[in-house]
């Protein structure tokens, strides 16, 4: 019986998905696509019978970390007990828990179906905030050949602690690392039989700070310039694929949110609408060698057979493994305006790693980014389980979602800084007290944790405004400073005047203001910023006499700012000066 598409709406949705609006290619691909829409069992069967083996699965590829410039990404089978995958591929002398990269790709090549690594230019921030740990790596070589040493994403490497050994255990020397793609990689000498390497990381994978759209539409321009640079001429971007329609829709209807909401709720879309297959072993071999888009079309169909013997997962529209999820959302992420890609590596959950723990996930760069370096986010497709015993098994495979990582970033450090109260407040009041000797003993690393929390526990939204807004008077105050002598009555009244009065106005102007998203580091930024502007339009001024204005300044208006503002102005500048005297010595 022939159906009317106009009184039957699934028939009818069918046939729309089918239309140019998803265009494919020929009349074949367009035959195939109308047979996995309306027909998804008959589609997969159709898809078994045609495939003829595939490509090294996932885990394979990770065998020897060599760097692989560019490779084809799909899922392997998740099944632990498939031959080899309990081979241990990382030591860890400190056990980790988190992602820990081996390749990092950011252009797809659709003639080739393969992904490449970013241009040349490309290097990855380190970002180690606190609570950080860390910890000493060993991976087994075999001979002279070139290794990536596997890092979390923001991660800083120790690079004088890279060193290789042989079979005895004698130390072969210091290694010369090199930077591909933003990962470090190394040439042992021969004869060596291991590298061992050392890095810092945050306990909580970086969380994307909050960014307007007009900041990240100047970032995505920096990126598309330095491919150009990198390669002298232009390259047009590929398009990793072509979305399924509900994709299709759903990034067009969060178009017009902030950077970082659309990243969520990407990351969000794909876990909801996703199950984890299990079986997965049964079907890798159709996806080797498919374009991101067949594979999207496999998943549906995939998740089509599932169906017919689940019926409660009537709400999952794709199924397949961690590679799967994560190309959809790189591909998603692309749509929305992101530039990234995807990652290869392995999630880490203790002091051994596995090639069972082999998993992929899909990267964005973030600002801030200069010079070539950028921010880099992680994000995770990986869906829950509909299950306790599938979530289990999933609690181990899938990195904690961006919402996930807030809450457990802000939860981190509380702890931290209740933890190291005390220590900090004696570092503070030695800044504040000390003596220059005194200072001098103390670590880089001592003194920006304890500023830190200072600006952590005491900044707001409104000193921050404030304070950047006494900074940026300063600058552009109708005042010169180029021979501005401080002991001159006249010259510090004028100061002082101007300073007040643009307090008064900014502190009106901010009274409904919305919260910003950490202002200890907005602050932190300003007071350097500052320093940076003074000393190009100064350069004949000493290195301390931006912190003698500004202590000047601050001390002179003390009854006009709030006593949070004077403290936090104060620990700033005396950071800076302490930073100076280490630097100095």
């Amino acid at each position: 019986m022939i159906r009317s598409a106009a009184k039957d709406l699934p028939l009818a949705r069918h046939l729309f998905k089918t239309m140019a609006a998803q265009p494919a290619g020929n009349d074949a691909a367009l035959a195939d696509r109308i047979l996995l829409l309306m027909f998804p069992e008959l589609a997969m069967a159709r898809v078994r019978k045609a495939a003829k083996g595939g490509r090294m699965p996932l885990k394979e590829m990770q065998g020897s970390l060599a760097p692989l410039l560019e490779t084809g990404i799909f899922g392997a089978d998740p099944n632990p007990n498939v031959p080899g995958s309990e081979m241990e591929m990382i030591q860890l002398r400190e056990p980790v828990h988190g992602f820990l990269a081996t390749n990092v790709y950011s252009e797809y090549q659709t003639d080739s179906k393969t992904w490449r690594v970013p241009h040349q230019e490309f290097r990855v921030t380190p970002q180690v905030g606190e609570p950080a740990h860390e910890t000493t790596a060993t991976i087994k070589v075999h001979g002279a050949h070139l290794y990536v040493l596997p890092l979390q994403p923001g991660a800083e490497l120790i690079e004088q602690r890279v060193k290789s050994f042989d079979r005895a255990g004698k130390e072969l020397g210091a290694l010369v690392v090199k930077y591909v793609a933003g990962l470090p990689q190394v040439t042992p000498p021969a004869g060596a039989e291991k590298i061992v390497y050392s890095f810092r990381y945050s306990v909580v994978p970086p969380v994307p700070a909050e960014a307007s759209s007009v900041e990240y539409e100047q970032l995505a321009r920096q990126w598309h310039r330095a491919r150009i640079d990198a390669s002298k001429k232009l390259l047009p971007e590929d398009k990793i694929a072509e979305l399924p329609p509900e994709c299709r829709m759903f990034v067009h209807g969060i178009a017009t949110l902030p950077p970082r909401e659309r990243l969520q709720r990407i990351e969000n879309f794909v876990r909801e609408h996703s199950y984890y297959d299990f079986d997965n072993g049964s079907v890798m071999h159709l996806k080797a060698g498919k374009s991101p888009t067949e594979t999207f079309q496999l998943m549906r169909g995939r998740m089509a057979e599932i169906r017919r013997t689940k019926p409660e997962l009537k709400a999952k529209i794709f199924a397949g493994v961690c590679s799967d999820f994560n190309l959809l959302v790189a591909a998603m992420n692309q749509a929305s305006g992101f530039v990234g890609g995807m990652m290869l590596g392995f999630n880490a959950h203790g002091s051994s790693v596995t090639k069972a723990q082999a998993h992929a996930v899909a990267w964005v760069a973030w600002p801030p980014s200069a010079d070539g370096q950028y921010t880099v986010i992680t994000t995770d497709g990986t869906p829950a389980g509909t299950t306790p015993d599938e979530e289990k098994m999933l609690a181990d495979i899938r990195m904690q979602s961006i919402v996930e990582r807030a809450a457990a970033q802000e939860e981190a450090e509380r702890v931290y800084d209740e933890k190291h109260a005390a220590e900090f407040e004696r570092t503070l009041a030695l800044l504040e007290h000390g003596t220059v000797d005194e200072i001098r003993l103390l670590t880089n690393g001592t003194i920006e944790q304890a500023v830190n929390v200072v600006l952590r526990k005491d900044a707001q939204h409104r000193d921050a405004h404030v304070l950047q807004h006494i900074l940026n008077v300063l600058l552009y105050s109708p005042v010169s400073f180029e021979k501005f002598d401080w002991r001159n009555i006249n010259q510090r009244i004028d100061v002082v005047r101007f300073v007040d009065e643009e307090v008064t106005r900014e502190r009106l102007r901010h009274t409904r203001s919305v919260a910003q998203e950490k202002p200890g580091a907005q602050i932190m930024d300003a007071f350097l910023t500052f320093l940076k502007k003074y000393q190009r339009r100064y350069p004949d001024h000493t290195s301390q006499q931006p912190l003698d204005l500004l202590e000047h300044v601050f001390d002179s208006i003390r009854g006009h700012i709030t006593p949070t503002e004077q403290r936090i102005a104060t620990v700033l500048i005396t950071y800076l000066r302490a930073k100076q005297m280490i630097k100095i010595s």
